[in-house]
């Protein structure tokens, strides 16, 4: 079997993103036939999407989606890599993504990525860090030139 990690992927609550997966082929006499993409920690149980071309070709397959994403979700097969494309994101879609291609003759193919979700709580608490933190420096700008206009020191 052999591994893809691809570089972690962050969107915001509302968005869309494509989850890659590796479905290139390494000679033209093998074909795609089974593509499952999963989420979380391990992919022993029931795929979030899953195209099944093991008795059709790839392009007419059916294609399988899970309730928890089932208005939200399209694979898009005609780029490289693949893409699961996910819309209207929501906080719950945060986590590591898997996606297992299994080929004619060659080995079976996993891809992993990581998905981060920045949701408006999120976004919330980086903009009121970000103001404590100017709010922060301004008092210390204030105090510095209290202590300066005290001070026998003149500029």
């Amino acid at each position: 079997m052999k591994s893809i990690v691809y570089p972690g992927l962050q969107t915001t609550v509302g968005s869309s993103v494509g989850i890659p997966c590796n479905i290139t082929l390494t000679s033209s006499s093998d074909a795609v036939k089974l593509i499952l993409w999963y989420k979380g920690s391990d992919f022993s149980g029931s795929p979030i999407y899953s195209i099944d071309a093991r008795n059709t070709p790839l392009k007419s397959a059916q294609h399988f989606i899970s309730n928890s994403i089932e208005s939200r979700a399209k694979a898009d097969l005609s780029v490289r890599p693949a893409l699961l494309r996910i819309d209207s994101i929501i906080d719950s879609d945060d986590g590591q993504y898997w996606c297992r291609v299994d080929f004619r003759w060659t080995r079976t193919s996993i891809s992993v990525v990581t998905l981060t979700v920045i949701g408006i709580l999120n976004s919330f608490v980086f903009i009121k860090v970000f103001f404590v933190e100017i709010l922060k420096n301004f008092l210390n700008l204030v105090l510095f030139f209290k202590v300066l206009s005290h001070s026998s020191f003149r500029i």
